[in-house]
């Protein structure tokens, strides 16, 4: 870091409000913060199983592959927001009644 630029560095001052929520009292304008992702819920394999599909069947209903398919089901992928339209238009429910945010 530069001389200059040392002296315009301001200290940060941040409270942790919770596990996902940073209250940031000052930063810098150039500095950028991240949060943690919030987990997502999801009820994939239960209403793939009620409708007797494979993973296969709903990977081809949906255009993407069967790990694909088996990642979302296990929550070690988050689908991408229009495939998660799709797969909520699929089995005719709004998104929120197939993906949760993990508080219910």
């Amino acid at each position: 870091m530069a001389e200059a630029d040392r002296g315009s560095c301001k200290k940060v001052e941040f409270c942790l409000q919770s596990r996902f929520h940073f209250f940031f009292k000052f930063a810098p304008s150039n500095v950028k913060f991240f949060l943690p992702p919030l987990p997502v819920k999801n009820r994939v394999r239960e209403l793939r199983a009620a409708k007797k599909w494979s993973q296969s069947d709903l990977a081809d209903k949906l255009g993407v592959s069967r790990q694909t398919v088996n990642a979302i089901e296990t929550e070690r992928y988050d689908p991408s927001l229009p495939l998660a339209f799709k797969v909520a238009r699929l089995f005719k429910l709004q998104s929120e009644q197939v993906f949760s945010d993990g508080s219910e």
